[in-house]
């Protein structure tokens, strides 16, 4: 993990935001960023744009 990053406890909350944003904005996508970590990072920290996949209210098209 990059210096200066959040703690991954705040991920969470930061999903919900951007979840409850793209709802308000009546949005038709949703477009997230993966970074493409290696596969112990993934497990250990989990992804965001995979919970964002799984939870949004619209479609979700990831860029890496």
């Amino acid at each position: 993990m990059r210096a200066g990053a959040p703690p991954v406890s705040f991920a969470p909350v930061c999903l919900a935001g951007l979840l409850a944003a793209v709802r308000a904005a009546r949005a038709d996508v949703l477009v997230v960023g993966a970074r493409g970590t290696g596969a112990v990072t993934h497990f250990l920290l989990g992804s965001v744009a995979e919970v964002a996949l799984k939870h949004a209210p619209v479609e979700v098209l990831i860029v890496k």
